[in-house]
């Protein structure tokens, strides 16, 4: 059986190791060692020396390139920062006395630009989409890469995954699924970032502790390698610990372990059982340029519960019998809609919580107004897309309701077929309605409604020429004039005013009873707020 087939018929969640490759794959400038290193190096010293450098090295090590670049690494290192205190270079974003009161290594501030600053390629979104659905089914992603693209695409699909950088997360308290480990360090963090041989040297003492953690996963997940050659030593060093610890044979040994290998031009998977080490380490190649393939094959693998949450429910789990159970108290509890996993210990305590498993039809708990308002201009995810989408389904056409980063997610399940036909009308209703909004062309429906309709937006002569002149919107909240005229004047003035004091305006009103903020005009400040460009996340304080 094909490996891709096999781990879709065991419905398993794979661990995921993702290379340098997948970064080049995706992003035109994308540098490898060799070239990232000669291009820092050409600004405090000349081409010529790199090569010289180099040279020497070659006859110390012969053709192993990692330990040459990593020496070579250690020496510009040493050069850059010099430069840097001798000011003979400057980082924009790192002045010496931060550099030196924060203890933040200059080069590595600049290795860490060159990665934040790479450049997307055109044509591939559909492979990207795809490489994010299936992370959400990988039971953890490990990742050499410094970059934040493997982040961003849990974000591009609105998922969340528990990242932990460099050896940290190693010694923190794990569910060992949805969870991201950075073992060379990542760009937000610039002094994780493991390149010159003393971090290789500090950082080799905790690879014991990195390869036990996934081969006590190997009985239950296999292994695949993206971006990786077999010449790299984390691969190496991983599958010499495997053929040492794990009880299988040949067979069984290549059925747990893909690594895909980029075949430029190669639309179908090739599929062999290959030996390296003296054929000691088996393993299945997979061959190929269709990455689509491959990715959508992994999206398929379906548990009917994701890695994060079952890595959430697990801690929240973890914390009630932890704390509950001290107390003797877990079978008087009651349910309530919360996000334990941002509940105090103290709060778990005092609050009457159920965890509960059964029908959801029975347990389910749809949001109120307010909740998904929150949720849906914040990033914690706290609400699931399925219970945001019933909330959708169930909310009444005629009031305005901002949906705009859920319609893919809509469009899903109209074609899913698994949502009864009321709610199946409702949603295609609601996106009828919605179409194509902009926040100009929403304003003009209130303003300019149907033939025989009134506008529902009114604001008098009067209250226009009272606020003109202000350019706080806080101003016009709190002054002596009824809600409904000041609440329409800032829906139709939302791009009068700084972004930034419309982003806090709206995050104050967010924090208000749901009461307060139920009356037509400030849904359709709200609705007219989801409609502006750029869209981000607010900050809000919950009660």
């Amino acid at each position: 059986m094909a490996f891709l087939e096999n781990i879709k018929q065991k419905n398993q969640f794979p661990i995921i190791f993702i290379g340098s490759g997948i970064t080049k794959r995706y992003f035109k400038n994308a540098p490898d060692w060799q070239t990232l290193l000669l291009s820092i190096w050409k600004e405090v010293d000349t081409q010529d020396n790199f090569y010289k450098e180099n040279y020497k090295l070659r006859k110390d090590y012969g053709d192993d390139t990692f330990k040459i670049n990593v020496e070579l690494a250690e020496v510009l290192s040493n050069k850059y920062n010099d430069a840097f205190y001798d000011q003979k270079v400057k980082l924009d974003n790192l002045s010496l006395k931060d550099a030196f009161d924060k203890h933040i290594d200059p080069f590595k501030q600049r290795i860490a630009n060159v990665f934040s600053s790479l450049e997307p390629k055109d044509g591939l979104e559909d492979e990207k989409e795809a490489f994010s659905k299936m992370l959400v089914k990988a039971r953890m992603v490990i990742t050499t890469n410094y970059d934040s693209f493997i982040e961003d695409s849990y974000q591009r699909v609105n998922a969340s995954v528990q990242v932990h950088i460099g050896n940290r997360g190693l010694f923190e308290k794990t569910e060992d699924y949805g969870e991201l480990y950075k073992i060379h360090g990542s760009i937000s963090d610039v002094n994780s970032i493991v390149i010159t041989e003393d971090d290789y040297v500090n950082n080799e003492t905790k690879s014991a502790l990195i390869d036990a953690k996934i081969l006590s996963n190997l009985t239950e997940s296999p292994i695949i390698f993206l971006g990786y050659s077999l010449t790299d030593e984390n691969v190496q060093r991983l599958l010499n610990s495997f053929v040492e610890n794990a009880p299988f044979d040949i067979k069984q040994a290549a059925s747990r372990i893909g690594v895909v290998e980029f075949s430029k031009g190669e639309e179908e998977i090739r599929e062999t059982i290959e030996g390296m080490a003296d054929n000691q380490i088996h393993y299945t190649s997979l061959k190929t340029d269709n990455f689509l393939k491959i990715y959508s094959s992994l999206a398929s693998i379906d548990q009917s519960i994701t890695p994060a949450e079952i890595r959430k429910y697990e801690a929240s789990f973890r914390r009630i019998i932890e704390i509950k159970g001290q107390q003797k108290t877990l079978k008087t509890v009651l349910a309530d809609y919360e996000d334990i996993s941002k509940l105090s210990d103290k709060e778990i305590k005092n609050k009457k919580i159920v965890v509960a498993f059964g029908d959801e039809k029975i347990i389910y708990k749809i949001p109120n107004y307010l909740e998904y308002l929150i949720n849906y201009f914040t990033d914690s995810n706290d609400l699931p897309t399925p219970m945001a989408i019933k909330f959708i389904a169930q909310y009444p056409i005629a009031s305005p309701l901002p949906i705009k980063k859920y319609i893919k997610q809509i469009k899903d399940e109209i074609d899913k077929n698994e949502i009864s036909e009321g709610e199946k009308e409702k949603l295609t209703k609601r996106l009828k309605k919605y179409g194509n909004l902009v926040y100009d062309s929403y304003i003009d429906s209130l303003q300019h409604p149907a033939p025989g309709k009134k506008s529902t937006i009114h604001v008098s002569v009067q209250t226009e020429n009272e606020f003109n002149d202000i350019s706080n919107p806080f101003e016009i909240l709190y002054a002596d004039v009824k809600p409904g005229p000041k609440i329409n004047y800032l829906t139709q003035n939302l791009k009068k005013f700084d972004r930034k004091l419309v982003d806090d305006l709206i995050s104050k009103l967010l924090t208000r009873d749901e009461g307060q903020i139920s009356p037509s005009y400030y849904r359709k400040l709200f609705m007219a707020y989801s409609l502006l460009d750029n869209q981000k996340s607010l900050n809000i304080t919950k009660k």
